[in-house]
C-alpha cells in the first residue's frame, strides 16, 4: 500500500507541515506509523481523514469540535462527504448572488448612474442579515439624523457622491500626516474643523452628536478598519481631536 511521509502529504493537500504535526500533537489526525527514525508515515485512510478534516474547516467548523466528529464511533464518511456538498452547494449558490450584486454596483459605478435601489444593495443577504443592518443603523445613529443624512444622499448624482466621498478622503489623509501630533494643536484642529463642515453635506451635528461620531470612530470596527488604512491609529486620533473641537463649539454658545 501506497505511503507518504508528513512532507509529501504537506504538498498534496496543500497544508503546512506545521499543521500536519499540530494535527498528530491534538490527536485529530495521527500517522499510520512512525518509522524507527521518528518519522511520520501516512496512508490512503490518513488521507482521507485530512479531507474531512479540511471539509469541515472549509465550513469554519472549530478545529475541537471536527475533532469530535470524526473521531466518533460509527462515523460514516460517504454521508458526511453528502453533507459537505449539500452545504458547499447553497454556499455556492448564495455567492453567484453576491457577484451578482457586485456586478450590478460596478456596473453602476462605470456608467456613472444614480445609486442603486436599497433591494439592490442588500440583494445576497439575508431577510435576518438586512434586518440586523437596519436595526443597527436605528440603535447607534439619531433617527433625525439618519433621516436627513438619506434624503441629501439620495438627491446627489453619482458624481457628486463621488466627490464628496474623495473629499472625505482627503480629509482622513490629512490628519493621518498630523499622526503624532497634538490633536488639539491648530493644524490638527484646522482639518477637524474642514471635517466638521465637511459632514454638513450629510447632516449638521451638534456638538454632542460630533463626540458621539468620534466614539464610533474609536469603538466600530469598521469605522477603525476604514481609517486604518490611512494610518495606524488614526481612528484614535480623529476621536481626540473631535473630542476637543466639539468641546470649544460648546463652548461657543
Amino acid at each position: 500500500m501506497k505511503e507518504y511521509t508528513v512532507k509529501k502529504l504537506a504538498a498534496i493537500a496543500g497544508v503546512s507541515v506545521r499543521t500536519l504535526h499540530h494535527y498528530d500533537k491534538t490527536g485529530i489526525l495521527r500517522p499510520f506509523k512512525r518509522t524507527d527514525a521518528g518519522y511520520r508515515v501516512y496512508r490512503e485512510k490518513e488521507l482521507l481523514k485530512l479531507q474531512q478534516i479540511m471539509f469541515y474547516r472549509e465550513l469554519e467548523m472549530p478545529l475541537n469540535r471536527v475533532k469530535v466528529i470524526i473521531n466518533k464511533a460509527g462515523f460514516d464518511m460517504v454521508k458526511a462527504l453528502e453533507n459537505h456538498k449539500k452545504c458547499l452547494t447553497e454556499r455556492n449558490q448564495r455567492t453567484k448572488v453576491l457577484i451578482r450584486t457586485i456586478d450590478k454596483t460596478i456596473k453602476s459605478l462605470k456608467e456613472k448612474n444614480a445609486m442603486l435601489k436599497d433591494e439592490e444593495l442588500y440583494e445576497g443577504f439575508s431577510k435576518e442579515e438586512i434586518k440586523a443592518i437596519k436595526k443597527e443603523v436605528k440603535e447607534k445613529y439619531d433617527p433625525k439624523m439618519v433621516k436627513e443624512s438619506y434624503q441629501k444622499v439620495a438627491g446627489l448624482s453619482k458624481p457628486q457622491y463621488d466627490s464628496l466621498m474623495k473629499e472625505g478622503e482627503d480629509i482622513a489623509k490629512e490628519m493621518a500626516l498630523l499622526l503624532g501630533s497634538d490633536p488639539a494643536g491648530e493644524k490638527a484642529q484646522k482639518v477637524i474643523a474642514k471635517h466638521y463642515k465637511y459632514l454638513h453635506n450629510f447632516y449638521k451635528p451638534n456638538p454632542e452628536m460630533y463626540k458621539g461620531l468620534g466614539d464610533l470612530y474609536a469603538s466600530d470596527e469598521r469605522f477603525r478598519a476604514y481609517y486604518e488604512k490611512f494610518g495606524k491609529n488614526l481612528a484614535d486620533f480623529m476621536k481626540d481631536a473631535i473630542y476637543v473641537f466639539a468641546g470649544a463649539k460648546k463652548g461657543d454658545k
